[in-house]
């Protein structure tokens, strides 16, 4: 089942000194569709992306648009001194575009510049805010299951935006780029543009003591 993207009141958060500022994606992939493969800053993520996570079975062409994609994203939180995002990815993103944006999202948290699914801006406030105050990358979860019978843990999981350091990031659970499992139950694993990627490889559950 598709998710709606969030709706807020940017009137309330305005009370709170808190300034959103909107970009529609059509918007941005015309940004995206300008940027060349040479350019320095595509470049400069490409790179970023690649020392970030194994992504030894993704298709160079994948890669080089999430760092267009990523790029862009960054021009605009510089241009409008932005802290943090909240990225509709769901699934326009995935039929339109042809990759889903988790690991640049993830990356964005990793340092404190947190990024929320489905345009979540308050659920963006609140992670900046953890991020912020804790000094260290902050996610949001979904809490599904009790864990069995103790009622002290439970069980957490995300599709996959979720920071790389709240993850074991070594040895054979260190996380890798994969295709979204997910997301590929309502759009296909292959669409016009080309498979789909994912921060993380699907499935991963984090237990919450």
């Amino acid at each position: 089942m598709a998710f709606n993207t969030v709706r807020y009141s940017e009137k309330l958060l305005e009370h709170s000194g808190i300034t959103v500022e909107t970009l529609d994606l059509f918007e941005l992939f015309g940004w995206v569709n300008k940027l060349k493969d040479s350019d320095k800053a595509v470049e400069a993520k490409l790179a970023e992306i690649q020392a970030y996570v194994s992504a030894k079975t993704i298709p160079p062409s994948a890669l080089l648009k999430m760092a267009k994609f990523g790029a862009a994203v960054d021009q605009w939180m510089k241009d409008n001194a932005l802290q943090a995002t909240a990225i509709q990815c769901w699934t326009a993103m995935e039929e339109f575009f042809g990759v889903v944006p988790c690991t640049l999202m993830s990356m964005m948290s990793n340092v404190l510049r947190s990024s929320a699914c489905e345009v979540d801006i308050m659920g963006t406030v609140a992670m900046y805010a953890m991020a912020q105050a804790g000094g260290k990358p902050s996610a949001l979860v979904d809490w599904n299951n009790n864990y069995g019978e103790d009622p002290d843990k439970a069980v957490i999981f995300h599709c996959s935006n979720l920071p790389k350091d709240v993850f074991v990031t070594k040895g054979e659970n260190a996380p890798v780029m994969d295709y979204q499992e997910i997301i590929a139950g309502t759009v296909g694993k292959e669409t016009p543009t080309g498979r789909l990627w994912a921060g993380w490889r699907p499935g991963l559950s984090l237990t919450c003591a």
